[in-house]
């Protein structure tokens, strides 16, 4: 399974599945979490003016692989700015929480210089196969990291 795939299920369903590999001592790698998480708030958000503001993330209690649900809470909904909640749960206990603030852009009197700009990467669809190389995590045998 590659990333692409398990983000494309975190998008279009409640249940998900963990695919083994991705331990790290007693839980799954925080940095896979988080981001099943935050998939799961940004396909939530259909305005495509609104951009993540801000994010919190919190590791309530070990994630194991398998089964998992993910959902989402919309906290409050403006007309700049959208604030929600995803929760991943397993065996009808919360496990990790997510809240995200998502906005857009307003128009100021203020002006800032030299505001940092988001250099052009490539989407992730066009990305190689990164080949399983010594000291890579367990999951690099089974997943593609693309």
């Amino acid at each position: 399974m590659s990333l692409l795939q398990l983000w494309e299920d975190v998008k279009q369903n409640e249940w998900i599945d963990i695919p083994a590999g991705w331990l790290q001592g007693r839980t799954v790698f925080g940095g896979l979490v988080a981001g099943l998480l935050m998939q799961k708030a940004c396909s939530y958000i259909q305005d495509s003016n609104k951009r993540l503001l801000s994010c919190s993330v919190t590791f309530v209690g070990p994630v194991q692989q398998g089964a998992a649900r993910l959902t989402i809470e919309v906290l409050r909904e403006g007309k700049s700015v959208t604030t929600l909640e995803a929760r991943l749960w397993q065996d009808d206990a919360v496990q990790t929480i997510l809240v995200a603030s998502f906005g857009a852009s307003r128009a100021s009197s203020i002006e800032v210089k030299q505001e940092p700009v988001v250099p052009a990467y490539v989407s992730p669809e066009n990305l190689s196969v990164i080949p399983f190389a010594k000291h890579m995590p367990e999951c690099g045998t089974v997943l593609n990291f693309v």
